[in-house]
């Protein structure tokens, strides 16, 4: 989940000694984390030959269509903040009964725009659309099946060690909340949980990955070679992770990355789209349902 907006009305960090787990379940979770990594390496699953299931033409795109990408995100953000302030009246990030609205327009407008540039090149070309990942197979669901509780595990024990060592430094522990579930911590109802789904659990995962795997993640394989396929995978993650700042604590960045990888391993592993898009839907909704439970509890 990404976005552009102003954090100054995120809750108070906690302070050094305030985890939000206990040491001891932290430890135990970084060691499942750490177990799950060994058996990937035993599988070979972190090997190039993993991934050899990635499409055997890259999508029909260049430096060209990056840079435009590029150009219509930051044009797309202007437009957009302009028709929120427009509908939902001035400063509508900084409200919080206008602010999840804003970031659904701010998205359409960052992501959407860029996203519909990549899809209309990619449709010029025969095939084009399935090279760039257009496509599913029922046997997709077993790599979802798969790869979201293994991203999850991975994930999760990042942001564990980056909480450990942050208290271990005497510095603020990581809070583990994107700005949009804060607001919905803050309002609930489905006013705010409406657009909390809409954002995370369709747009977010559907316009990052055409945008961080169909194009950023091809044009590095591209640049870099198919032997070279997990340094792709770490470049586009690396834009991933960096497109949540100012939305997320720095120190949930690493967890982000991780994420990233996991994304970018399903589309090199699957040459589609659509399962990268269902493992980010399926942990961004997972987050989606652990604040509304919380709410209603």
């Amino acid at each position: 989940m990404s976005g552009q907006s102003d954090t100054s009305e995120a809750a108070a960090p906690a302070g050094p000694a305030d985890l939000p787990f206990h040491p001891a379940a932290g430890v135990a979770w970084v060691l499942g984390a750490v177990a799950l990594l060994v058996w990937l390496q035993r599988r070979g699953v972190l090997r190039e030959a993993w991934l050899r299931g990635t499409p055997r033409r890259l999508p029909p795109l260049g430096g060209w269509d990056l840079l435009a990408a590029v150009g219509l995100f930051f044009v797309g953000s202007v437009v957009a903040m302009g028709l929120a302030e427009a509908v939902l009246g001035p400063n509508p990030l900084g409200r919080p009964d206008a602010s999840p609205w804003a970031m659904v327009l701010l998205q359409l407008g960052t992501f959407g725009l860029p996203s519909a540039w990549v899809v209309w090149r990619a449709q010029r070309v025969r095939g084009g659309l399935r090279r760039l990942g257009f496509f599913f197979r029922w046997g997709h669901l077993r790599t979802v099946l798969v790869a979201l509780p293994a991203g999850w595990l991975l994930a999760s024990g990042v942001l564990v060690v980056a909480a450990l060592a942050a208290q271990g430094l005497g510095l603020e522990s990581p809070v583990v909340q994107h700005e949009l579930l804060l607001t919905l911590q803050e309002r609930p109802g489905w006013r705010t949980l409406a657009p909390a789904i809409l954002s995370a659990v369709v747009l977010a995962p559907l316009l990052e990955e055409i945008l961080l795997r169909g194009l950023v993640q091809s044009l590095c394989v591209r640049v870099l070679g198919r032997r070279r396929r997990w340094a792709a995978i770490a470049c586009a993650s690396a834009g991933f992770a960096a497109l949540h700042l100012g939305s997320v604590p720095p120190q949930t960045l690493a967890g982000l990355f991780v994420l990233g990888v996991v994304f970018g391993a399903v589309y090199e592993r699957t040459g589609s789209l659509t399962p990268a898009v269902l493992v980010h839907a399926g942990f961004n909704a997972f987050n989606v349902a652990v604040v509304a439970a919380g709410l209603a509890g």
